[in-house]
């Protein structure tokens, strides 16, 4: 089935497309004219208006253009209240109209010899014109050759200047390209070197810990953990402080099978280690254990174990 292409009505230059929007913009000399040439009819057929559509089929082409514009009325304006009065207003537009249309007949005919002499005059004048511009064109044409041979010469020697710049600007890039690897390489050792120093020092760092645990000194490795240095210490970054605290309800609770750091212990836990051997917060006044690994007792969710895994 072929698909309907829908457009819109122009009823005094007011696109319609719906009859709501006819009714608003109900020009009688427009509606005629479409009435006339077909254009209402194609309109409301491809709209599915059949109702206004079959309505508009039985209007009799005979009757004259006040009856035909009555019949056009009644079918799109037929539902207003003040249809009657609609009616004489179209009436009284229509013998407007009609004088208009009568005027325009009367004077078609003084109108189509006035077009033949103003467009005769106007060829004239056209004629004359074309033989100005033609002389006019082909003296630009000569100044323009002349203007195009002096263009040449000058994008010559602005070509001559831009391979020049253009090489000047190869040899600067060259060398601001050397200088930036300098740079690069420059900045790359220093920093490999600061890298390097870091290392170093981290090292000592972490090799001074050590020796401080296994030296038992106490204050230095407290001193040492509260530190930035221990935060930010590479090789401490798996070695991070821990605290636990559970109600193992009397029974002994794995925390670590690794070697661990064991700062503090809150009164009413203890720990245990593999030969069990029991530590209270007594054992670590001011100090602290390294175990193997130990186990956690207590009898309260709040004693809480500070410790760090060695290993």
């Amino acid at each position: 089935m072929i698909k309907k292409i829908k457009f819109s009505l122009l009823l005094g230059d007011k696109p319609c497309r719906s009859l709501e929007d006819i009714r608003e913009n109900f020009n009688i000399s427009d509606v005629l004219d479409r009435y006339k040439d077909g254009t209402l009819n194609k309109w409301l057929s491809v709209y599915n208006y059949k109702e206004e559509y079959d309505k508009l089929l039985l209007i009799d082409e005979n009757i004259g253009d006040k009856e035909k514009l009555f019949k056009l009325s009644e079918i799109f304006l037929g539902d207003e209240k003040d249809f009657e009065e609609l009616k004489k207003d179209i009436e009284d537009f229509y013998e407007y109209y009609k004088k208009i249309e009568d005027f325009k007949k009367e004077h078609s005919e003084l109108d189509k010899l006035s077009i033949e002499y103003i467009k005769k005059d106007e060829e004239l004048k056209k004629r004359e014109e074309y033989l100005s511009n033609l002389e006019k064109e082909l003296k630009d044409k000569e100044n323009r050759l002349n203007d195009r041979e002096n263009d040449i010469k000058r994008r010559e020697e602005y070509i001559k200047i831009k391979e020049n710049e253009i090489r000047d600007k190869e040899g600067y890039l060259n060398r601001k390209e050397n200088e930036v690897k300098s740079i690069e390489d420059k900045l790359k050792n220093i920093l490999e070197e600061q890298e390097r120093k870091k290392r170093i020092e981290e090292e000592n760092q972490y090799n001074n810990f050590l020796k401080a645990v296994n030296n038992y000194d106490y204050k230095f490795v407290i001193d040492f953990i509260n530190s930035a240095e221990f935060k930010n210490n590479r090789y401490f970054s798996n070695k991070r402080i821990k605290d636990y605290s559970k109600n193992t309800y009397g029974k002994d609770y794995l925390i670590s099978n690794k070697k661990c750091l064991i700062f503090y212990l809150d009164c009413g836990a203890s720990i245990v280690d593999m030969a069990n051997n029991i530590y209270t917060s007594s054992n670590l006044n001011d100090n602290f254990l390294i175990l193997d690994s130990f186990y956690y007792r207590s009898s309260s969710d709040n004693s809480k174990v500070t410790y760090m895994e060695l290993d």
